[in-house]
């Protein structure tokens, strides 16, 4: 099938060079649409997911705020902050995992065009601000008047900020503040070595911690590293969905291409939005993955509500099994939904719907984080305090001692069955990637197919406009070869 692919796609791009002057404009459009790519790239493409050395990608995505680089803490780090929490979450870098035998990383910076588009959106977003600041300013003006007040600047101040919060030019305009308190690189990337995981952090806390001197600039880090779990695999942990960095979005979407497991990181309290059911359709239709998991983080939060507590007479178990069999309804009842009102999806989502319990986990990497430093308490932050208290007063049958609660920590955690799903789906490689490449030729041949269609309808709009004018023959005609050539290919 993948030469045939090739030679249609060829042959579509050789009759699209002989009417340039036709056809060219309306070709370029409908490819960049439909994200059709040429025959050149299509056959490397193809020779990629021959090679026999090919690591198992595997992406971990989801919206942001979604705790992925705390869940990939877990399970590979034992909770050591390698991939810490970003600054402003819009603006995390994209992080590539790979085994290597020693600690290692390749640090990306931005570009000079990308600090400048960068910058001109930080520009128009400080534009924008200051219009509604104003407007905001004369609506409380005009209030305090009338009530014989003085103007309130804080909640002049909280509206405009109700209305920025969601202006999508909000995370340029972050990460170029943050970018004029530093000075920039005079290198394109960095390399960073070290001998521990200990020196590890201490470099690359400079380039990806929420107050490294670099942090602002970073684009991207590949890192190598000596983790058993990572071997034959590559991770790609993703900056999130709708990176405003077009540059950084574009890499990321090439690294989706070649993606072949995705975990999909959805929070437990907004359990598969129409955000995540919208990445799902991307990733199946487009990308062409099939096996996907769906993970539950922060699953700990979701445990304290009246009902959770009467239903599971507050044994921690039965609670843990009934959340997770709701949140496994609530996420195979979208696909269904899904399914059914979009008949064009076909059998993408059927692995998930026919398997739902075996790929939809619940997590906590917070409750994993407490299980790991249980004996040095001391150490525990404000936030894990209050969950052990929450925890404890929901479920005090299964915290009344240091090792039940021990205990009742790790099965809250979540992350040894992902673990689990990681080194199955790595045991499966051969058969995973066989099966992408099938999905992936097919999907291909439906574009091209679909691409065929359009451009001869575009054709066929420029024959009926010629035919409803004067002194037409000589375009008409060529019109016509045009068309007989591209059908021709169809035929073919």
């Amino acid at each position: 099938m993948e030469d045939k692919i090739i030679e249609r796609l060829a042959a579509y791009e050789n009759a699209i060079g002989q009417f340039e002057d036709v056809i060219a404009a309306d070709a370029a459009v409908i490819r960049k649409e439909y994200g059709i790519i040429s025959a050149q790239e299509m056959k490397a493409q193809f020779a990629k997911l021959e090679e026999s050395d090919q690591l198992l990608n595997i992406a971990i995505v989801g919206r942001v705020r979604a705790g992925k680089s705390s869940l990939l803490n877990s399970i590979f780090f034992d909770g050591k902050p390698v991939l810490p929490k970003a600054a402003m979450p819009m603006t995390a870098s994209l992080t590539v995992m790979t085994y290597g035998d020693s600690f290692s990383a390749t640090v990306e910076y931005f570009s000079a065009d990308d600090i400048a588009r960068i910058k001109k959106e930080h520009a128009e977003f400080k534009r924008e601000r200051d219009r509604v600041y104003e407007e905001k300013k004369s609506a409380e003006e005009e209030r305090a008047r009338n009530f014989g007040e003085s103007p309130d600047k804080d909640k002049i101040d909280r509206a405009t900020n109700a209305v920025m919060k969601g202006n999508h030019k909000f995370a340029s305009w972050d990460q170029y503040e943050r970018m004029m308190k530093g000075a920039a690189p005079t290198v394109e990337s960095q390399n960073l070595a070290a001998s521990s995981l200990e020196e590890f952090l201490g470099k690359l806390n400079e380039y990806v911690g929420s107050s490294g001197a670099k942090t602002p600039y970073t684009k991207s880090v590949e890192m190598r590293l000596p983790v058993e779990n990572l071997r034959g695999i590559r991770i790609v942990d993703t900056p999130g969905i709708n990176d405003p960095v077009i540059s950084r979005e574009a890499r990321t979407n090439e690294y989706l291409k070649e993606c072949d497991v995705a975990f999909i990181v959805s929070p437990a309290g907004q359990f598969i939005s129409k955000e995540d059911t919208n990445l799902m359709d991307r990733l199946t239709k487009k990308e062409s993955v099939r096996e996907l998991y769906l993970v539950a983080s922060q699953a700990d939060t979701q445990l304290h509500g009246l009902e959770v507590l009467e239903r599971s007479g507050g044994n921690l178990g039965a609670a843990i099994k009934m959340n997770s069999a709701v949140l496994t309804e609530i996420a195979l009842g979208n696909l269904r939904d899904l399914k059914k009102n979009n008949p064009e999806i076909g059998d993408q989502f059927d692995q998930l719907i026919n398997d739902g319990e075996g790929r939809v986990m619940i997590t906590s990497a917070m409750c994993h984080a407490m299980y790991l430093q249980f004996d040095d308490r001391n150490s525990w932050d404000a936030d894990m305090n209050h969950a052990w208290g929450l925890l404890g007063g929901s479920y005090p049958a299964d915290f009344t001692n240091d090792a039940g609660g021990k205990e009742s920590l790790k099965q809250l955690s979540g992350v040894e069955n992902v673990r689990e799903k990681i080194n199955f789906a790595r045991s499966q490689k051969d058969k995973i990637i066989a099966c992408k490449k099938d999905e992936y030729a097919k999907y291909q041949l439906d574009k091209i197919d679909y691409f065929s269609q359009k451009l001869a309808q575009k054709v066929k709009e420029k024959i009926d406009w010629l035919n409803s004018i004067e002194n037409k023959e000589a375009t008409l005609d060529r019109l016509a070869k045009c068309k007989a050539a591209l059908e021709g290919v169809s035929a073919s």
